[in-house]
């Protein structure tokens, strides 16, 4: 999964994804303990401490759009089990799908990367960063 793309925290990131994953299997919810400490065992591996150069995001709509493309630099860059272009993009439409809050948001980012909006299909026919 995405953790791939993240090997200082693999073993966090699938933690709390279990988690997640355990609370939707039984349809109940979340711990927001749980979820807390699961999230804090990822931020210290991976700090929480925002980039402070002058483009830096100041949204979490930007933070999120910044995640996914940096995720799809991994495979470039040869990190030990990343995710092939298009699992990630495979894995970014399951996270779109699952977790996006905003419904409309969710629908029309659904729809965008249906149509092969923000270089899906790029992505996929050249590998990560559009170099093949």
């Amino acid at each position: 999964g995405l953790a791939a793309n993240f090997p200082a925290a693999q073993k966090e990131l699938k933690d709390l994804l279990s988690l997640v994953e355990a609370a939707a299997g039984y349809s109940k919810d979340l711990c927001v303990g749980d979820w807390l400490k699961a999230v804090e065992a990822v931020e210290a591996v991976l700090g929480t401490s925002p980039p402070e150069a002058p483009g830096r995001c100041t949204t979490d709509t930007c933070r999120v759009w910044t995640l996914f493309h940096f995720m799809s630099l991994a495979e470039r860059h040869e990190v030990a089990g990343a995710l092939s272009a298009e699992e990630l993009v495979e894995s970014i439409t399951a996270f779109i799908t699952h977790y996006f809050r905003c419904e409309h948001c969710r629908k029309h980012a659904l729809e965008q990367l249906g149509a092969g909006a923000y270089g899906r299909d790029e992505l996929i026919a050249k590998g990560a960063d559009g170099i093949p």
